[in-house]
């Protein structure tokens, strides 16, 4: 019964990412795309609070901003009154963590966590459960918020997962703002001759901007990555798929997406009479709405000799060690937790590539 209300859980998830990616992008302002965001997830998960810290680089340090979102207002006012954390340096903190690891960071219990520096007001207000995790702007951190609930909760699986997208999706959307702020500013100062100049270098900006996302999921990748493949990405949410696929083709590979473990199926059935090897490596979503992806591994071995031989990189956020021992039971061949880092996925890609895989398959 755990495990339905979970994949009912993952089903709302597209939406409820897109949600929050419509409202922002329909905001007026750089404040109202991070105020967006804080009302989208604050409001639904009944957080008591939602901040965002501002990350100022000639300081080095992270700024408590006047961007909150609340459920409970006599709580707000309580934490707002006594400021805390008006500055807070990296690895500071949980923001100041969270800057410095660039990842999600999920806290049961912040009244009994030694390095939070805050236990005090929030035993005061009675808040336990906290959680953050970073927006990157440019390829840095530049933004951190926060959320403080009043139970003591199990990390979310779901909230982690959009969060992991949201942290790339808002900060395309905080850049794009930026520039446009930057266009309206230069065109009050310009003649018409210079506004055209202006709002030319704007286009060109404009289309740079498309290539954020390939700049901060591909840079720092080893030199001696060599992968030509294609690959078959079963992945259900559409945010993960944009980024994978993108991920994938700047890594000079060819990506195939489809939404579930049913689709999957039904694609290499499809294709098996056409091609014996119509993909070289399969990325495979553990928890999926329709078939999920333990499933579909499983029906995938037993189709033909390629679903026996093909590599199976299971992709999953929070794996806990059940998951980890049935992926390997079902017949995947190594793990790939998300957030999916840059190097990681380039090892997993060597790893598994055809000639080495042949090798292998050779030498048993």
């Amino acid at each position: 019964m755990e495990r339905n209300v979970s994949l009912e859980q993952k089903l709302a998830v597209s939406e409820w990412l897109q949600t929050i990616l419509f409202a922002a992008n329909k905001a007026a302002s750089y404040e109202n795309i991070i105020q967006q965001c804080l009302d989208k997830i604050c409001i639904p998960m009944q957080f008591a609070l939602g901040h965002a810290y501002l990350y100022h680089a000639s300081h080095d340090q992270l700024e408590s901003s006047p961007i909150w979102s609340f459920t409970q207002k006599n709580v707000y006012d309580t934490f707002i009154a006594q400021m805390p954390l008006p500055y807070v340096t990296p690895g500071k903190d949980l923001p100041g963590k969270v800057f410095q690891t660039r990842k999600a960071m999920w806290v049961k219990n912040i009244t009994q966590t030694e390095w939070f520096t805050r236990s005090k007001i929030a035993a005061d207000l009675d808040l336990k459960t906290a959680f953050a995790f970073p927006i990157f702007i440019e390829g840095n951190v530049g933004i951190v918020l926060e959320f403080f609930h009043k139970e003591c909760l199990e990390p979310d699986e779901v909230l982690i997962e959009i969060s992991e997208i949201l942290s790339i999706q808002l900060g395309y959307l905080l850049h794009k703002q930026k520039i446009i702020l930057d266009l309206k500013k230069a065109l009050d100062n310009q003649s018409s001759v210079g506004a055209q100049q202006t709002t030319d270098d704007f286009s060109q900006k404009e289309a740079a901007l498309d290539l954020t996302i390939n700049k901060i999921t591909t840079e720092n990748i080893d030199a001696k990555f060599e992968f030509h493949g294609k690959i078959l990405v079963v992945e259900d949410v559409k945010a993960n798929q944009f980024v994978l696929k993108r991920l994938l083709e700047k890594l000079g590979c060819a990506a195939t997406i489809v939404n579930n473990g049913k689709e999957s199926c039904d694609l290499l059935y499809t294709l098996k009479d056409q091609d014996p090897h119509p993909f070289d490596l399969i990325f495979m979503d553990c928890h999926m709405a329709v078939m999920d992806g333990f499933e579909a591994t499983q029906v995938i071995r037993k189709m033909s000799q390629f679903g026996a031989d093909v590599p199976i990189i299971a992709l999953t956020s929070g794996l806990l060690e059940e998951d980890q021992e049935k992926c390997l039971q079902t017949g995947m061949n190594d793990i790939l937790k998300k957030p999916i880092r840059k190097q990681e996925i380039a090892d997993i890609l060597n790893r598994w590539k055809p000639d080495t895989h042949a090798s292998a398959n050779s030498g048993n």
